[in-house]
């Protein structure tokens, strides 16, 4: 009489980067254990149901980027690590992005390495999205954007993580007179030298519903009139779509060629300062009344809402760094090559504007606002 067949049950093991051999069940005893854990195995139609094969940690996920970056990675069915330091109610929005169990949270400290080992350490992918538009007394520029990164990439590094996305700044340079901007450049390089396969996305101003930028010019029409260094003719901006941006940065994830190279996100059009200005107060329908501020007196004016104990309207930094003319990255790949289609400010600053109209002008047609004139320069 044949020998019964003997059956047991092993629990499947926790999530495990593709490259490591793990076990997830067995039926029958001596059976083959399975080469990849099935959670890291892509199936699926594509949707937030399905499964890409991505398990990425996303510092900075409850920021202003963070979570447009979420929704494209829960969006593809991807499972997604959030480490946050904020109270949990903060980051309720963030559970709808993804499938029942996709998204899991976990409380991290900044200063502690092994919270971030453990933050990275079953993640195939790891995106650094910590950004701070001031200083405080906990955090200056250079934890934030020096040495985090730093102790990020250097956990990411040891756990074997196979993409690694950086972050940073389109004007981000050593010679900057912007302190962040200096502390950006500095973060950059402190990347390469621990993680050198590391991809860094250097995005330009961003805008979108949530943004400081668009956001920030347009709430100048409480001061009645809007200061600019040299009425804004000696600064050229840039800004790019954050839904392009996010974009861009998922499918960095996924593309074979982007191991180790920079990237340069950038919107379609170049504008001065004074012309986007003119344009955001003319979408809100409210008088544009600008006026010449010389730097040195505007940045003494940042330096004092500097010293606000809360959030503080602008800073000696903003000031500089607003009236920091944006690069022309000719040398580096873009949105283009990761097969985003640059969004023209035009099409989508309404959805960020209508809310600064009074309710006169709430349903007006967006026709009716003369476009900001480009430049070439």
């Amino acid at each position: 009489m044949a020998a019964a067949v003997r059956f047991r049950v092993v629990r499947a093991l926790p999530m495990s980067r593709p490259a490591i051999t793990a076990a997830a069940t067995s039926v029958f005893c001596g059976s083959s254990h399975r080469q990849l854990h099935h959670a890291v195995i892509p199936h699926g139609k594509g949707g937030r149901s399905s499964v890409s094969g991505v398990v990425a940690t996303v510092f900075g996920a409850t920021g202003f980027l963070g979570r447009y970056v979420v929704n494209h990675l829960g969006r593809m069915g991807s499972q997604v690590i959030i480490p946050y330091r904020c109270d949990v109610y903060d980051i309720m929005h963030l559970r709808l992005m993804g499938d029942l169990g996709q998204l899991t949270f976990l409380e991290w400290d900044a200063r502690d390495k092994d919270s971030i080992r453990k933050a990275v350490q079953h993640s195939n992918v790891v995106i650094n999205l910590i950004g701070r538009e001031w200083e405080t007394r906990n955090f200056d520029f250079e934890d934030v954007f020096v040495n985090i990164p730093r102790a990020i990439a250097q956990a990411s590094k040891e756990a074997g993580v196979e993409r690694f996305i950086h972050v940073s700044h389109l004007n981000a340079s050593m010679k900057s007179s912007s302190k962040s901007l200096r502390s950006k450049a500095v973060g950059e390089k402190e990347v390469r030298s621990v993680f050198p396969e590391a991809i860094i996305i250097r995005p330009s101003d961003i805008f979108g519903r949530e943004d400081r930028f668009l956001n920030h010019f347009a709430n100048y029409r409480w001061f009645l009139a809007v200061p600019l260094v040299s009425l804004g003719f000696k600064t050229v901006k840039q800004p790019v779509y954050v839904a392009d941006v996010s974009k861009g940065i998922v499918n960095a994830t996924k593309d074979p060629d982007a191991v180790g190279k920079t990237f340069a996100f950038t919107g379609p059009n170049r504008y001065l300062l004074f012309h986007l200005v003119k344009y955001i107060f003319g979408m809100t329908h409210r008088t544009f009344i600008p006026y010449p501020l010389p730097l040195f007196v505007y940045s003494w004016i940042g330096k004092l809402f500097g010293l606000s104990p809360f959030e503080p309207w602008t800073t000696k930094d903003k000031v500089e760094r607003i009236h920091i003319s944006d690069v022309m990255p000719t040398d580096l790949p873009g949105l283009e090559d990761l097969g985003v289609q640059p969004t023209p400010l035009e099409l989508k600053s309404i959805e960020v504007l209508r809310r600064h109209r009074t309710y006169r002008w709430l349903s007006s047609e967006i026709e009716e606002t003369k476009p900001a004139k480009t430049v070439n320069y």
